[in-house]
């Protein structure tokens, strides 16, 4: 436990703080799991549209279609196992 609070600190101290308040706005989105996010992706300016965020998370929007039926089901998850 005090080994996660001390890396939570420093991540905390390393993080851009714009960056951190911006997602910290968003509801349900706390310091803890923004941090978490700014860790995993780094500088989020750099995906140029949401499809690009999504192929480096490894989600993958799933679309049935079948003549003139399109169904978007649920997300899926493709790409490495520890994301």
């Amino acid at each position: 436990e005090e080994a996660c609070q001390t890396a939570l600190q420093e991540m905390t101290k390393l993080a851009p703080k714009p960056d951190l308040e911006i997602l910290k706005s968003i509801p349900g989105i706390a310091e803890n799991t923004a941090l978490r996010i700014i860790s995993e992706l780094g500088d989020i300016r750099r995906f140029n549209n949401p499809s690009q965020l999504n192929a480096f998370v490894g989600v993958d929007p799933q679309v049935y279609e079948s003549g003139n039926l399109t169904a978007h089901l649920s997300i899926s998850k493709r790409g490495t196992a520890i994301g």
